[in-house]
Order: structure tokens, then C-alpha cells, then sequence
């Protein structure tokens, strides 16, 4: 879409949209309360995530001192666009509907940008910034929760845990595929003191053992540990498989299918 001379700048992260609302979803789900106060909630939520990626650009293009340059021109008019819609829903949530704990959300969130953009997306602190990626965009389940039912209760804190869990397995999955198909291809990638390889497996076992504690602790929140079967399953069959995967497409639609698989199941009472 175009803006004058300037094109606005949408993300290309296409999985972090379910990263999302999935987790959106399941906060509002866990109310039970069905109110079109959640409509403005959406909206604020959509701009603020559209707001990331121009931000990350003209923070790099003013680090380089490339003020002139066609990039930050588009990314100057896309923060622009972005932010008023962002603003003015943030302001009626905030001020005439009193959701005043929105601005601890927003703090965090911009700490969360401040942190990420200063972490190379490859090297040792690499998962760092994915895990802030996830941790910030999975905060859409305790920001629901508290815009419909006006508290953050323990069950929303729960759900997020949970969310951030699972949704930090399909980041860790990717970037094991990645690290695969690269070493397949004979290309040496910048890795940090761990491999993805080894990140993999490690993470899903621990994971593995921590549901394991989690529905002993908690026999009747049984379904919350069954959302994640398929996932941590076929996590394991492809690091056991040795199996180099190259459609990346199809990667997608597979971690969408099992996003919704957990929507579901984490959802059930």
C-alpha cells in the first residue's frame, strides 16, 4: 500500500502473526466474555505490531547516519501511518475506558525493542532476540484478559507461560531446519556457543519434562499438555530422522495447523 511517493512497510515474518493472535485468542476464550470492547483491543494490538518493523528501520538508518535514504523515507511514513491508528486506539482504551495498566504493557514493550534491535539476528545472543520476540508478541494473552474482564489473573499468567512455551518451540524447530540445510549446502552460518541442533533437542526435552511436572501437579489441566503433543512429536521424529527439509512453505502451514491444534486444546476447560 502507498502513502503519497512512499510505500508502507508491512513485516515479512509471516508466522509471527499466529505468534500473535493465537495467543489473543486464548486470553479472550479464558474470559468467556464476548464484548466489542475487543474490536478497538485488535486494532490497537494490529498497529502496534505493524509499528516494529519501520521502527527497527529507522533506528538502523539514524544509527548509519542514512536520514536521506528512500528506506528510512518509507520507514519514517509508515511509523507515521502506523502510530496515529496505534495512538488514537491506545488513547480509548487508556483514557475512556481507564485500562490504565496498558502503560505497563507498553513500557514493556518498548524495552523489548530497545533489547531486540541492539541483538544481531545471528551469534551467540541470537535466541535471545527470538525469545523477546516471543515473550513480547505472546503478551496478547494477559493484555485480553485484562481489557475484558478489567484484572490479570492467574490463569492468564498460565495461559502466557504456556504460550510463550509452545510458540518458542516453532522458533527453536525453524531455526534447527535452517542450521541443517545450510550445513546440507555446505554453508557455515554465524552460530553462538550452541548449535541449533543441539538448542533443539535440548529445549524439547526439557519441555518434554516440564509437561510431565506440569499435569502432575495439575492431573485436570490434562489438555493443557496435550495442545502440545504434535509439535514436540514431530520435533523429535525430524531430529531423529536426519531429514533435510527445504519447502519452507510447507514448514509454515504445518506450525499454523498445530498453532491451531494448541489453540484449541489449551482452551479447553
Amino acid at each position: 500500500m502507498k502513502i503519497g511517493d512512499q510505500t508502507l512497510i508491512v513485516t515479512n515474518e509471516h508466522g509471527s502473526w499466529a505468534v500473535l493472535l493465537i495467543p489473543m485468542v486464548t486470553g479472550i476464550v479464558s474470559t468467556k466474555l464476548i464484548s466489542v470492547e475487543i474490536i478497538p483491543l485488535f486494532f490497537l494490538v494490529f498497529f502496534s505490531f505493524m509499528l516494529y518493523k519501520p521502527a527497527e528501520i529507522l533506528y538502523h538508518e539514524w544509527q548509519n547516519r542514512r536520514r536521506k535514504s528512500q528506506k528510512y523515507q518509507s520507514a519514517f511514513a509508515s511509523f507515521l501511518v502506523y502510530g496515529i491508528f496505534a495512538a488514537g486506539f491506545f488513547v480509548y482504551e487508556f483514557l475512556f475506558l481507564q485500562k490504565y495498566l496498558l502503560l505497563a504493557f507498553a513500557a514493556g514493550a518498548l524495552i523489548v525493542f530497545i533489547l531486540s534491535v541492539n541483538i544481531k539476528s545471528s551469534g551467540k545472543f541470537a535466541y535471545l532476540r527470538e525469545f523477546l520476540g516471543v515473550f513480547i508478541l505472546t503478551s496478547t494473552t494477559p493484555l485480553a484478559v485484562y481489557c475484558l474482564a478489567n484484572q490479570i489473573t492467574d490463569q492468564a499468567i498460565t495461559l502466557w507461560i504456556l504460550n510463550i512455551l509452545f510458540f518458542f518451540s516453532g522458533t527453536c524447530y525453524v531455526n534447527f531446519l535452517i542450521e541443517r540445510l545450510s550445513d546440507a549446502k555446505g554453508k557455515n552460518l554465524n552460530r553462538g556457543l550452541i548449535s541449533s541442533k543441539n538448542i533443539h533437542f535440548i529445549y524439547h526435552l526439557a519441555l518434554s519434562l516440564f509437561l510431565v511436572s506440569f499435569v502432575v501437579v495439575f492431573p485436570h489441566q490434562y489438555f493443557k499438555v496435550l495442545a502440545f503433543f504434535p509439535m514436540i512429536i514431530h520435533s523429535f521424529m525430524i531430529y531423529f530422522s536426519g531429514r533435510v527439509i527445504t519447502d519452507f512453505k510447507r514448514v509454515g502451514l504445518t506450525l499454523l495447523g498445530y498453532s491451531l491444534f494448541f489453540a484449541l486444546f489449551i482452551s479447553i476447560k
